[in-house]
């Protein structure tokens, strides 16, 4: 049974600047934790094999690749290494 909804605090990328340097790393580190117990609780080959069924992408106007390429390789990051590290994974994680 999926979980009841949760309470959830919106944050933007500007709210977020006015964190000091160990609270930004805080917050990237539990992002971080986040997504790999979602990776290794439901693989990401079983994602799309889901979305292809439920024909989810028809209802993107982008597949998340495309999205994803966009939003990491083309855009230019706030500090060099973010940009570095972004371009980077995403190369090898695609």
């Amino acid at each position: 049974m999926p979980p009841s909804r949760i309470a959830v605090e919106r944050l933007n990328p500007e709210a977020i600047r006015q964190w000091s340097r160990q609270e930004q790393e805080a917050l990237g580190q539990q992002v971080a934790r986040f997504a790999y117990e979602m990776h290794r609780a439901l693989p990401v080959a079983e994602v799309w094999t889901l979305r292809e069924q439920l024909k989810l992408g028809e209802l993107d106007d982008e597949t998340w690749d495309i999205y994803l390429e966009k939003m990491l390789m083309e855009r230019v990051f706030r500090t060099p290494m973010q940009d570095v590290l972004a371009k980077r994974y995403f190369a090898l994680w695609w």
